[in-house]
């Protein structure tokens, strides 16, 4: 039965995720458009759209940037204009949309045919999995920072149970994607580069080891031991590890 403070606590936790959702977007916007080299590029995208999988995805992102400014607005500023049943359709598209950005980082790279290590299926499921593993690891520092933990135990404890199957599923992909690179040659030539090189650091240490094996190691045993207060030091490696496996996935192609 919710009471009127964990429902209080849901709230205060919901609208500091959706603010800094809405920033983490708002930045990789702006590294993308720094990354174009000239905005007019990217305006493009919108004057003159096509149905190459760089012009869908630009859209998308504009959506999730738009729907994403209004649920900050609805949570923050909540005026008779922002009723709630509009909120709550807000929420389910900014779900969706934000479900098809995690996935269209990797459907894009798959999409580049001249690059085998990156041209299969498992590439976008990787990205998404790991997306939801990352927002996990979000929510669990803000819940955390906003003082929501008690009040919010029970939901939490039925996040963690997710957090593990997205690491483990993330875990499982991301072996099928090296084992598939195996049975190209030219692909395996970005293996030689994540196991070979400098970049193996990144690879091994940050994106498998902070990134999956740290925090699904330390998942199991909160797991075991009931104190899930252990793992919010954990949860900055997630951030981390995932940053560091879309270096090494991008840095192994483009070799």
């Amino acid at each position: 039965m919710r009471t009127r403070d964990v429902s209080s606590a849901f709230v205060n936790m919901t609208k500091h995720c959706y603010l800094l959702g809405f920033l983490i977007v708002i930045i990789a916007s702006a590294c993308l458009i720094i990354d174009l080299g000239q905005p007019s590029r990217m305006l493009s995208l919108f004057l003159r759209p096509s149905g190459a999988v760089l012009s869908w995805g630009s859209f998308i992102l504009l959506a999730t940037i738009i729907l994403g400014f209004f649920l900050v607005l609805a949570n923050f500023i909540y005026t008779s204009v922002l009723s709630s049943p509009i909120k709550k359709v807000a929420e389910a598209l900014c779900a969706v949309s934000s479900f098809l950005l995690a996935a269209y980082a990797g459907i894009y790279l798959q999409s580049v045919q001249t690059v085998p290590f990156w041209n299969t299926f498992a590439l976008p499921i990787l990205f998404v999995f790991s997306s939801l593993s990352t927002g996990m690891a979000l929510i669990f520092l803000v819940a955390s920072m906003t003082g929501n933990v008690v009040w919010l135990r029970k939901r939490l404890i039925q996040l963690h149970v997710a957090h593990r199957i997205f690491l483990v599923i993330e875990l499982v992909v991301l072996t099928l994607l090296l084992w598939f690179a195996t049975f190209d040659t030219t692909a395996t030539q970005s293996l030689n580069l994540l196991f070979g090189s400098d970049l193996r650091y990144w690879f091994l240490i940050g994106a498998v080891g902070l990134g999956i094996v740290v925090p699904l190691a330390a998942e199991f045993y909160a797991f075991l031991s009931k104190k899930t207060s252990l793992l919010l030091p954990l949860y900055v490696f997630c951030l981390l590890g995932s940053l560091c496996l879309r270096y090494c996935v991008v840095a192994a192609g483009v070799h």
